[in-house]
């Protein structure tokens, strides 16, 4: 069988060399050709269950390119890095640690069997979490002038912050009764609207870091601290107010977190990935633990069909190999995520970081650079918002690029009508980026012109439960592992981010002390005019 060395590139493989001439024979077929084949949503659309839809067919892939497409995945050892990430036994090879935020899922739904040290580890810091939250949601815990608690803050960025802010207005329609904020940007304003507005005496922090030492994190976990003091708050409070989601726990003690208080995100739990984890401590706060562990339930849904569907089957392993067809054989860097639904507004930017952060590479696992394209450009936003914004490039516009509509069919509202015009929208877009509109005015000509042929995935499920939540989360976690794999690069490192820490340590010192000559001539003239404030 032929295989990939792991040590080279992944267009050493035949199957790369034939999708390139597949690429090029198959440039000139138009989306309207190939819908030629009245069968064609049938053969390429995919389901989860009854509730969850995956129409793959508005694409330049005929079954000749999934053939390769698959190909490509098999002769990778795709499925062997699948049973390694299904154990927990993936390696993260830069920093030497497994990647286990599936089994993370596993352990925390686990019921039955005897569980590992780490599963144990992890089953009880959740299950402690599940008992204090259902202590502040029910109103027995208070805060230090024996008021019922009313307000969460969350402080955390990246991974600490974006999926749990993400999930927290997804699930808008699930919210509890607690009022819930996040802070993360290191900008003053950010911890300045929040605060203003409370009361110390009902809210409780949760400080998310899994280091415990991210900057902009620790910057506004000090000032929530001296904000809580001067409001009447005293150290022996803080039990009743603070929780730290980190595995450096005497980084959080130091802070004055007391022990009880403290919570494991899980090691070889990274940031992006940490959704499922003790860092979502506020979504549980915020939507009630049983809707959480329903979240979990619709992940782990996805993750059992992700280690087990064939993969001509597998929705995860499809649009993996979909990306990496209009990555790397048809000259397109760029995704949008476009979802139908208001509470949804903050998914383009989970995805941006999953995607990015995890995909943004330029060595491969050996530490060579790479001679291929790697982790497309995300972007998006909300219809029908963004369809009187940017939708104009995407029908007349000359870039390349690849969309994923997702949409609920069941509303999360009374007004039914809106959202019959909601989904009409959705159905229309994606049938007009593909067909176009061709020209509507004899007087304009090509100033009207549509050509369509522009790629798509439409993604329909029954509604944005947590559980749809859940699927979705997984579903896009498991298709960046499959394109990271594949690209035989380390999607769980995250250098990059590293390297704007470093240099933010070294700037610091002259922003404070108005100090210059250290650095390039536009750093300096840049320092000067900040001194001259």
């Amino acid at each position: 069988m032929e295989s990939i060395p792991r040590s080279g590139d992944p267009n050493v493989a035949l199957a790369w060399n034939r999708l390139l001439e597949e690429a090029c024979h198959t440039e000139s077929i138009s989306l309207r050709q190939l819908f030629q084949d009245s069968k064609r949503f049938d053969t390429f659309s995919l389901n989860l269950d009854t509730d969850f839809l995956v129409d793959f067919s508005k694409n330049h892939v005929s079954q000749e390119t999934l053939d390769l497409l698959l190909k490509l995945s098999e002769v990778s050892g795709l499925a062997r890095g699948m049973a390694q990430l299904a154990a927990g036994k993936y390696l993260n090879g830069t920093e030497n640690i497994m990647v286990r935020h599936t089994l993370l899922r596993r352990a925390l739904l686990r019921s039955k069997g005897e569980p590992t040290p780490w599963e144990a580890s992890i089953r009880k810091g959740y299950q402690a979490l599940q008992h204090i939250s259902e202590k502040i949601l029910s109103g027995v815990w208070c805060g230090f002038s024996g008021k019922p608690i009313t307000t969460v803050v969350n402080i955390g960025i990246g991974g600490s912050h974006l999926g749990a802010m993400m999930l927290s207005c997804a699930l808008k329609p699930y919210a509890s009764h607690l009022e819930t904020h996040y802070i993360s940007n290191v900008d003053g304003s950010s911890a300045f609207e929040v605060l203003k507005s409370l009361d110390a005496e009902t809210t409780i922090f949760i400080i998310v870091s899994k280091t415990f030492k991210t900057q902009e994190t620790l910057t506004n976990a000090e000032r929530i601290k001296a904000w809580f003091f001067s409001r009447g708050g005293r150290k022996e409070h803080m039990p009743h107010h603070f929780f730290a989601i980190t595995d450096s726990e005497n980084a959080a003690v130091d802070f004055g977190i007391p022990i009880q208080n403290i919570f494991p995100v899980g090691s070889g739990v990274g940031g992006r990935f940490s959704i499922s984890s003790a860092a979502s401590f506020a979504v549980m706060l915020s939507v009630g633990v049983d809707h959480f562990e329903s979240f979990l339930n619709g992940a782990r849904e996805m993750d059992e069909h992700f280690f087990t569907a064939d993969f001509h089957r597998n929705i995860p392993v499809i649009l993996a190999l979909i990306g990496i067809w209009y990555q790397n054989f048809r000259g397109m860097d760029a995704q949008l995520i476009l979802p139908y639904d208001v509470h949804l507004r903050h998914f383009p930017t989970y995805l941006q970081q999953l995607v990015m952060e995890s995909n943004g590479k330029r060595a491969d696992q050996e530490g060579r650079h790479i001679s291929y394209a790697t982790g497309p450009l995300i972007w998006g936003g909300v219809g029908t918002d963004v369809q009187h914004s940017f939708f104009q490039l995407l029908h007349q516009g000359v870039q390349k690029l690849h969309c994923d509509f997702l949409c609920a069919t069941v509303p999360s509202h009374p007004f039914l009508e809106h959202h019959q015009e909601l989904v009409s929208h959705v159905l229309s877009q994606s049938k007009a980026m593909m067909l176009g509109g061709g020209v509507v005015s004899k007087t304009l000509d090509a100033h009207r012109e549509f050509p369509g042929n522009k790629p798509s995935n439409t993604i329909l499920y029954r509604s944005a439960s947590p559980e749809t939540l859940g699927k979705l989360v997984s579903m896009y976690e498991h298709k960046t592992f499959v394109q990271g794999f594949i690209w035989n690069i380390n999607s769980f490192d995250q250098w990059g981010v590293a390297l704007g820490k470093k240099t933010f340590e070294e700037v610091l010192p002259h922003i404070r002390e108005e100090t210059l000559g250290a650095f390039d001539a536009s750093t300096e003239g840049l320092l000067r005019f900040y001194h001259r404030r």
